[in-house]
């Protein structure tokens, strides 16, 4: 791995931490020490660590949706471009803020992680919520590492030595890595939390382990994680919306983890863009064509919450929508909301043959988004194409189409038809960058179609 990303790590850490008592320098000429030497400033890391997990999130909403076929290109930079005309290349710089970003919160983590057991002033229960949040955020930077990348270096190390050369690990390699890291800390969190604690939960934990067991098609475990938040067990008590412009509310009843987006209008191409800027001001991201037409067909009350038509703006390949979801500046980001859990408990109960307990699911979801007749299905195939579908209705605009796609092996279906889209665009590139800094990472160990 390249020393920037260490540089970029620590530098972050200094800033948020400590920037009110220290001078930031070089990397190279800072103890260990001074960067995390107390309890202030492993709670300053902390804060650090959630910032750089943010912008991760930002970028996240992006390759998620840009790379399916949620959204489309209306602007002028050549990222957003290739993403959606599926002609990326190694120096696609979105790719690049999102490899950035993860090892980011991939280094701040491995630094709270060597620290924090050294400190003297923090109370067990403390120090235990401490490294239980960076092992959560760095679980979660790989596991959008592994889905957007592939194999790719794995380190639990902040180490510039260790660091500078360390080559592509397999998936099977790193995902055991992430189940440790978010079984490790179960029930070391608080049920509840506020923005000037913890933001990471309890409810989070099970909530991603749901997640992470749905992707890996384990389906007892992905049922019995989204039963736990859904019933409350060890949890919160969230509650459904009783409309979906009421489950987007920031801090509602159905928020499980979300992050405080601070957007900055700034449109550069690193991955703390503000997205208010890319899709409300500038609308250099627009909704797709064919999302326009799914989300007007579907039914229910997303539309009017998530687009908005403007004739005016109709010209070229510009289709006149406007993405709503993010069109407040300083709008925060969902990352995960109870909605996902009910929807993963039916598509864990359809793919065990529950077929009576995923439909229920899936109706209760309904009948809080402007539904009054359940649907009826009685066959397997047809159940889970249901869920899929309301989960790109419900989840558009948040990180989840491309993955969902993928995981469940539609991609090439769904997706064959779009110009230039090729099965080698199921992965991003590696970055240039990464190539050129990282001798044991070479051409030979690109994605396949870069």
């Amino acid at each position: 791995m390249k020393n920037k990303f260490l540089t970029l790590c620590l530098a972050g850490v200094l800033l948020a931490s400590c920037e009110d008592y220290l001078t930031p320098q070089p990397v190279d000429q800072l103890s260990d020490q001074i960067v995390i030497s107390d309890a202030r400033g492993a709670r300053g890391a902390l804060s650090g660590l959630y910032r750089e997990f943010t912008s991760l999130a930002a970028a996240n909403v992006i390759a998620g949706d840009f790379m399916a076929d949620n959204l489309k290109h209306n602007g002028t930079f050549t990222q957003f471009n290739e993403l959606d005309n599926k002609t990326l290349s190694s120096a696609n710089g979105q790719a690049l803020a999102t490899w950035d970003q993860l090892y980011l919160v991939v280094y701040i983590s491995n630094f709270i992680l060597e620290k924090v057991p050294e400190l003297t002033d923090l109370t067990t229960a403390e120090r235990e919520q401490i490294e239980s949040q960076a092992r959560v955020l760095r679980a979660y930077a790989y596991f959008v590492g592994v889905n957007c990348f592939g194999p790719l270096p794995y380190t639990t190390s902040s180490s510039v030595a260790n660091n500078r050369s360390i080559a592509r690990s397999p998936v099977t390699a790193v995902l055991p890595q992430i189940e440790t890291d978010l079984l490790s800390a179960l029930d070391k969190l608080p049920e509840t939390t506020s923005e000037a604690s913890y933001l990471l939960t309890n409810g989070a934990v099970k909530a991603l382990l749901a997640r992470f067991y749905l992707y890996q098609g384990d389906f007892v475990k992905a049922e019995d994680f989204a039963n736990q938040v859904i019933t409350g067990v060890g949890t919160a008590s969230y509650a459904l919306g009783s409309s979906y412009e009421e489950a987007l509310e920031e801090e509602g009843s159905e928020s499980i983890l979300e992050v405080f987006y601070d957007n900055v209008d700034n449109p550069s191409t690193s991955a703390s863009f503000g997205l208010w800027n890319l899709f409300t001001a500038r609308r250099e991201i627009i909704p797709s064509d064919e999302f326009v037409s799914f989300v007007q067909n579907f039914g229910g009350d997303r539309e009017d919450v998530l687009i908005e038509f403007d004739a005016s703006s109709v010209g070229d390949r510009d289709n006149g929508y406007t993405l709503l979801k993010y069109a407040e500046n300083g709008s925060n980001i969902l990352v995960i909301r109870l909605a996902e859990m009910y929807l993963i408990r039916a598509e864990a109960r359809a793919e065990r043959s529950n077929l009576a307990g995923a439909l229920a699911d899936l109706n209760t979801l309904r009948s809080n988004r402007g539904f009054t007749v359940n649907l009826t299905i009685s066959t397997q195939d047809a159940l889970l194409q249901a869920i899929a579908n309301e989960r790109r209705a419900e989840f558009a605009f948040e990180g989840h189409r491309w993955y969902d796609l993928k995981r469940t092996g539609t991609a090439t279906g769904v997706l064959g038809s779009l110009p230039n889209w090729t099965t080698t665009d199921l992965l991003y590139p590696i970055p240039q960058n990464e190539l050129l800094y990282n001798p044991i990472i070479t051409p030979a160990d690109q994605n396949p179609g870069y």
